[in-house]
């Protein structure tokens, strides 16, 4: 689909590589997600050693999820190299891809294990998959809008970027809406016996709303990511080059 671009298309973008998003930002942002990830990780390793009983789902999940924190402990040590982090750029450019991904759902564990903690209702368990669902199909959407900016020419020289705040409201509140929407609409199902929510719900909800306003805010920020990526694989000038001190010292790519 982008084909027919030239490396003029994406110029705001290499502003943006060099910048925000430079290889040395993006390994602090590594350790940043690495340490949200293992207070997530923390959180329901020690609130599922606190239940009576466990199902092996969740027993082979947590394996799993210590797995995965581990393995992204690893890239952030392999990236706080300076050396590795200027050479390995394109691999550097995809696990941000891949960890923002992750990092975007991770919240979502502990809401689950409350609602298996407390034995909350179903409705409780399908509203934090439909939200999930909706956040994934809303990443996928972003990522064709971003690739259409392109086509557009809205990265060029001067160009808006990936938002336009004037043509953007839609595509930028619609995510938003949905999920209060959908949360909501489950509110007023715990509400529709009560006049108040059931005790525990209402920090359950809390939980599951930090959840979704997490994931949808990555989605947004994502297709940025995505693109920079690509670049990285298909243009040189987007292989950004060590510090001069560094370059110095034998550390060029």
């Amino acid at each position: 689909m982008l084909k027919d671009s030239n490396e003029a298309d994406f110029y705001e973008l290499n502003v943006t590589a060099s910048g925000r998003l430079s290889p040395g930002r993006i390994s602090n942002f590594f350790w940043a997600t690495f340490i949200y990830s293992g207070i997530t990780t923390l959180v329901i390793v020690v609130g599922a050693g606190s239940m009576m009983f466990v199902w092996d789902a969740w027993t082979q999940f947590l394996r799993l999820d210590v797995l995965l924190l581990l393995a992204q402990f690893i890239v952030a040590i392999f990236f706080s190299f300076s050396k590795n982090t200027y050479k390995y750029q394109k691999l550097q450019a995809v696990l941000l891809n891949i960890v923002c991904l992750k990092f975007s759902l991770d919240t979502y564990k502990a809401f689950f294990l409350m609602c298996e903690d407390r034995l909350a209702p179903g409705y409780m368990w399908t509203t934090g998959f439909v939200l999930i669902g909706g956040g994934l199909v809303y990443l996928v959407l972003s990522i064709l809008r971003g690739i259409r900016r392109v086509q557009k020419g809205t990265f060029r020289e001067g160009g808006k970027l990936l938002y336009d705040f004037q043509t953007s409201k839609g595509h930028i509140s619609l995510p938003f809406v949905i999920g209060a929407t959908i949360i909501g609409g489950s509110i007023t199902k715990a509400l529709s016996n009560s006049s108040v929510l059931p005790y525990g719900m209402a920090e359950m909800y809390v939980i599951l709303g930090v959840s979704a306003l997490l994931q949808y805010a990555i989605a947004m920020a994502l297709p940025e990511f995505f693109l920079i990526a690509y670049c990285k694989f298909r243009f040189d000038s987007f292989l950004k080059k060590p510090p001069t001190k560094l370059a110095e010292r034998g550390l060029k790519r």
